[in-house]
């Protein structure tokens, strides 16, 4: 972006100062363009400058500032202005999904999973057994369910999808199943190659079975008083 020298100002009385410069024929790109400046604030009314790489300078008492004038410069400039909004959202969510919600602590991972299941564009179903979990085992099963519905909402097509929590001796047993596309994996770049980083931070583990056509089962284990 070119730089902008300070346009005319005027600070005692309202006058018209008279334009130091005017366009002529054959003049470089980029040269300014000044006009006068009114009124008392001194704001620069009509200042406008240029260059070759197609910004162009406007004045704030125009509603102006910098523009780019080259519609194809224009588009990648929005380009990555989108997808740097995108990343900053996946940020925020990756840390919205370590945040436990109050429903968890106050209510319990059944009534927080049936509000996961009762917010999720799919019909499911949720079957949470007689569990007995520490804060963070209770916190890695909630995040896993949270991760697997998004996934599965986003990708697998599904018409329906069902979440089962059970308790086996000092392991917790969670899966998730959709009737969807399958094709679901933990490889980096899909959306639950997380899960079995975080399940690691608690001594649990993650298996994906999700062949062509469907459907998808999601499975974790988790130590019931996980550290």
């Amino acid at each position: 972006m070119p730089s902008l020298e300070g346009c005319w100002s005027t600070s005692a009385a309202p006058f018209a100062a008279e334009s130091q410069s005017s366009p002529t024929p054959g003049a470089r790109p980029g040269r300014r363009r000044r006009t006068p400046c009114v009124g008392w604030s001194g704001t620069c009314t009509t200042a406008r400058s240029s260059d070759s790489s197609g910004w162009e300078w406007t004045s704030p008492a125009l509603s102006g500032g910098w523009r780019q004038t080259d519609p194809a410069k224009a588009k990648l400039l929005l380009d990555e202005a989108f997808e740097q909004s995108q990343e900053a959202l996946s940020e925020i969510r990756q840390l919205s999904r370590g945040i436990a919600p109050p429903i968890l602590a106050e209510q319990g991972l059944p009534a927080a999973i049936t509000a996961l299941a009762a917010r999720n564009g799919i019909p499911t179903t949720v079957d949470v057994g007689n569990v007995t979990l520490n804060d963070a085992a209770q916190n890695a099963a909630y995040f896993v369910v949270a991760e697997a519905l998004t996934n599965m909402e986003k990708h697998s097509a599904a018409t329906r999808c069902r979440v089962e929590i059970h308790q086996v001796g000092g392991i917790v047993v969670l899966a998730v199943t959709d009737d969807g596309v399958g094709g679901a994996s933990l490889s980096r770049g899909h959306g639950l190659a997380g899960l079995g980083d975080r399940l690691a931070g608690v001594d649990g583990t993650l298996t994906v079975t999700s062949p062509a056509g469907g459907p998808t089962q999601i499975t974790a284990t988790i130590p019931a008083f996980a550290a």
